[in-house]
């Protein structure tokens, strides 16, 4: 009778051993989440252009939380509103180009893009990356202008179709100095040349 007694009383105190290990549980879970958002909380937004690394790269002082880092492209968010975070980049950096949702900087002799996403930002170098037989290139090019493209740094294996004239390339590779030339309709960086027919674009690797 005395263990049908206590197997009564220990029936009776289940609930609320199970509320308190459930109430443990909650508090491990929100203490977790707390540390991962600690550990995406970052005092800066940097990312590397085509001639710069982690030591030079383009990098702004504010508060952040990281959504996504690859080194190349950093998707992030700031507690502040895109006209006052907009102005404080111009504080620091030189416009090449700023429309709605993007600002184009200019940082050691590159252009480097914030766009809006709404929720979030996206920090990349205007260029894009080109492959063929197991081997990649990259290649400055103002990304908002290709036909069909939302993404930073788009790649390609063929060519492609721009929605912008010569005049604006112009102006866009003028700040690339030397390390870009261009002859008539063909444009030189490296080993890769990009030849505009009609606004359609091809790529050929200089042998």
């Amino acid at each position: 009778m005395q263990n049908q007694k206590s197997t009564k009383t220990d029936m009776r105190r289940s609930p609320g051993r199970r509320t308190f290990t459930l109430a443990v549980v909650a508090i491990s879970a929100i203490a977790i989440m707390v540390a991962l958002y600690a550990c995406t909380t970052q005092p800066d937004i940097w990312v590397t252009g085509l001639n710069t690394s982690e030591t030079n790269s383009f990098n702004f002082s504010i508060r952040n939380h990281r959504i996504m880092m690859t080194g190349a492209i950093n998707k992030f968010s700031v507690p502040c509103g895109k006209e006052k975070f907009f102005n404080e980049l111009k504080r620091s950096y030189k416009v090449f180009n700023e429309t709605g949702e993007r600002i184009q900087l200019i940082y050691n002799n590159e252009i480097y893009t914030v766009k809006s996403y709404g929720r979030y930002y996206a920090l990349y170098g205007e260029y894009f990356i080109f492959e063929q037989n197991d081997n990649v290139y990259y290649f400055p090019f103002p990304t908002d202008k290709i036909v069909g493209v939302n993404e930073p740094i788009p790649r390609f294996s063929s060519g492609f179709k721009m929605n912008c004239d010569s005049g604006y390339l112009q102006r866009f590779y003028e700040v690339y100095g030397s390390a870009v030339h261009i002859d008539k309709n063909v444009i030189h960086y490296k080993n890769l040349t990009l030849t505009i027919v009609n606004n359609e674009i091809t790529i050929n690797i200089l042998r």
